[in-house]
């Protein structure tokens, strides 16, 4: 009986001794995870490239206004800024001068009109004596003469006094064209001076609608151009008669369409560079000259192109390049060539095929050559833009 008490208790001791040792024995380690990470194939899309081009807006035409006579400033009658009208007044010099000059003149008319008529009246006596033999040849040829020089002298002071009067019309400064005024540059009783080009600058108007914006093309994309026209892909270097976009500062797309109409005839050498320029409709007045912008002008005719999103390019020394997922689902590096950014994706020309698993998130924990899970995710297509451009 006591030996088989014993036994048991050898057991018991023996069971909380292994059963002591295996809390005490270390775990085995768990299996590791894989990091997950997103990754999205590459966009299929047809796309037209165009180049981009800092460029500003210029007035179609722009005058300078000055007066045409002298005089003290009258009345300004115009707001600064304001639309103006062809034909509106803008300005009124002090006329009085100018109408007492146009009696005068007048008065000298009517003067040189009485010596004509005295002079004919004289003239057709002399006609008449000299029939009779009354008077001699020579008083008839004076006759002739003093009619002659009555008549040229009333020319002269007819056109004097068409001077006169023009010199009146004058002391109104007309608006020579419809569009925006600027500020006036002298105030009522400032006195001005005619003289054309050194006369006093009352005023400038520059036209409005429609507006013209000027860029330069480099000499790298001119002579692309006209390796274009070569294959038969644009009907001319500079692209005239072709659509322009003018994106303005702070838009993502453009929002105003214009058509090129002037390239100029030579590159500049100086900055190796083909002046070109667009015209614009403007008939809601939002652009104004000196305004910056960018154009942008058709570079190749559509093509199918893959695009990838923007954020998952990654900078190396060497260039640009993106992370994929192979079929071992393990991260490889891809150095690819880039092509024009269409929103937020970007073309990629060459080292990039259309079943590749490009890595859009995750990279912390993706390393190079490491295995990853891959979770497929649909890529926000409504970012892409067809009106990309070219860097």
């Amino acid at each position: 009986m006591h030996h088989t008490t014993l036994k048991t208790r050898t057991r018991a001791v023996i069971s909380l001794a292994a059963s002591f040792l295996a809390a005490c024995a270390p775990h085995a380690p768990p299996e590791a995870k894989l990091p997950v990470v997103d990754v999205t194939p590459p966009l299929e899309r047809s796309i037209i490239e165009r180049d981009t081009y800092p460029g500003r807006f210029d007035a179609v035409d722009s005058v300078d206004i000055r007066p045409r006579v002298g005089g003290f400033i009258d009345a300004i009658l115009f707001k600064d800024g304001e639309l103006v009208h062809k034909g509106d007044v803008l300005f009124r010099i002090d006329p009085r001068p100018y109408a007492a000059a146009v009696e005068q003149a007048a008065a000298q008319v009517a003067a040189a009109k009485s010596q004509l008529l005295l002079a004919n009246q004289e003239l057709d006596r002399a006609k008449t004596l000299i029939a009779t033999s009354t008077i001699a040849p020579e008083l008839l040829e004076r006759r002739h003469q003093s009619a002659q020089a009555a008549a040229a002298a009333t020319q002269v002071s007819q056109a004097a006094l068409f001077r006169a009067r023009l010199d009146l019309s004058f002391c109104q400064v007309i608006a020579p064209m419809t569009g925006r005024i600027s500020r006036h540059l002298v105030s009522v009783g400032n006195l001005v001076e005619a003289g054309g080009g050194n006369g006093t600058l009352l005023t400038t108007i520059v036209s409005i609608d429609p507006i013209d914006f000027y860029f330069d093309i480099d000499e790298k994309s001119y002579l692309r151009y006209a390796a274009l026209v070569q294959q038969g892909q644009r009907r001319t270097v500079g692209g005239e008669g072709t659509e322009v976009r003018i994106r303005l500062p702070g838009e993502k797309t453009a929002t105003h369409k214009g058509t090129l109409d002037f390239v100029d005839n030579r590159l500049d050498r100086s900055t190796g560079t083909l002046r070109v320029r667009a015209r614009i409709g403007n008939q809601d007045s939002t652009l104004s000259p000196g305004q910056f912008g960018r154009a942008e002008l058709i570079s190749a005719s559509a093509h199918p192109a893959l695009l990838v999103p923007n954020i998952a390019l990654v900078t190396q020394p060497t260039g640009k390049a993106l992370d994929v997922v192979g079929s071992d689902n393990k991260v490889a590096e891809r150095e690819v060539i880039l092509g024009g950014l269409f929103g937020a994706w970007r073309e990629i020309r060459a080292g990039l095929k259309s079943d590749d698993r490009i890595l859009v998130a995750g990279f912390q924990q993706a390393q190079v050559g490491s295995v990853v899970t891959p979770h497929l995710v649909d890529a926000d297509s409504s970012s892409f833009s067809e009106q990309g451009e070219l860097e």
